[in-house]
């Protein structure tokens, strides 16, 4: 049911704080998709989605452009110490067999792991619109065009309230879409906000992902994370820009590029690791492809000064040095920073 997917999705994702496998996929990512291409003279009605197959590529998909961290110990990241704990929390190696009940939402690749089910409720809910560019609550600046769209509201009569808003378009083999979700619990002081916008070329393997996510208690206590990545499965590159903060004070903020996958690739990570994302100083971090767990107990963490980095990231360091860092400002700090509260999609 609906409802039940909806629920299994937030329980999941509430789990999300802020962020993996770096294995090729072994699955071809055009394998199942539908031909959208057929002359319509024969056939005006376009073949039915598999869902299911574009999310669990997506998946794939993502763990073919990011940086991951495998794990080496039986300890996970005890070892270790921030900010290199923080990095490998957000990077680990995610393996849906083994690491359920283990890694939680504060894993990148946990959070595109749970997508699926509410990709799936995209295809499920939505019905064909007009087309319209349609607004994100919490702004990321994009200005889309959706074809298909909905809202949902459930109200149990016990205090939980639930609304999402999903939009989906296909343009050729590549799908668009953005899904928003608000659940307010125990009569409105626990509320969890989140959305995700985002885009997957099943035919080119280009991934562009932006996803922010909020929980806020009693109208004053918050956690807030913003991440978003961009990048191709095939050629292993990519960008990234992350960020995550709370009413108690602490933040960090990361930019990133390079290649994560390949023999004698790199990747190249600027962070701002500190008390407040306004004031920790900026530091620079660079990783080969392979990176795992013993690889970051091994690093120095106080990281390099941009005079110092090497040769193997001067592709990435002029880039990385101008790409501003997410900064305070950027991030919401309570569900009214969502469009006044409604996550509901205007179309």
């Amino acid at each position: 049911m609906k409802t039940n997917r909806v629920k299994i999705f937030i329980m999941l994702v509430m789990l999300f704080s802020f962020g993996a496998c770096s294995e090729d996929s072994s699955t071809n990512p055009t394998s199942s998709v539908p031909d959208l291409t057929e002359d319509p003279t024969t056939d005006p009605t376009p073949p039915a989605v598999d869902f299911q197959t574009i999310a669990i590529n997506l998946f794939e998909a993502a763990k073919g452009v990011a940086p991951s961290f495998a794990e080496t110990t039986t300890k996970a990241a005890s070892e270790l110490e921030d900010p290199m704990e923080y990095l490998f929390n957000t990077f680990r190696m995610f393996d849906p067999e083994i690491h359920q009940g283990i890694i939680d939402g504060s894993n990148f690749f946990r959070v595109l792991f749970d997508m699926d089910e509410s990709l799936e409720d995209i295809f499920d809910i939505t019905e064909a619109i007009d087309p319209v560019v349609i607004q994100e609550p919490f702004e990321f600046g994009n200005s889309i065009t959706y074809d298909h769209a909905a809202n949902t509201h459930e109200d149990e009569g016990t205090g939980n309230i639930y609304d999402s808003g999903y939009a989906y378009t296909l343009e050729g083999e590549t799908i668009h879409f953005l899904v928003t979700y608000r659940i307010s619990e125990d009569e409105g002081t626990h509320i969890t906000m989140g959305q995700l916008q985002g885009s997957y070329d099943m035919e080119e393997g280009d991934v562009d992902l932006a996803m922010i996510y909020l929980v806020e208690y009693n109208g004053e206590e918050y956690y807030v994370v913003r991440n978003e990545i961009a990048g191709n499965e095939l050629t292993h590159e990519f960008e990234l820009r992350m960020a995550i903060s709370g009413s108690h004070g602490g933040g960090s903020a990361i930019v990133g590029k390079g290649i994560s996958q390949g023999e004698n690739a790199f990747f190249l990570l600027k962070m701002n690791y500190g008390y407040e994302l306004a004031e920790a100083g900026e530091r620079y971090y660079v990783f080969p492809a392979d990176a795992d767990e013993t690889f970051l107990q091994e690093m120095d963490r106080e990281g390099l000064q941009y005079e110092d980095l090497p040769v193997e990231v001067a592709d990435y360091q002029a880039d990385i040095q101008s790409k501003a860092l997410f900064v305070p400002a950027d991030l919401p700090t309570g569900h009214v920073d969502f469009n006044d509260s409604d996550i509901s999609l205007d179309f």
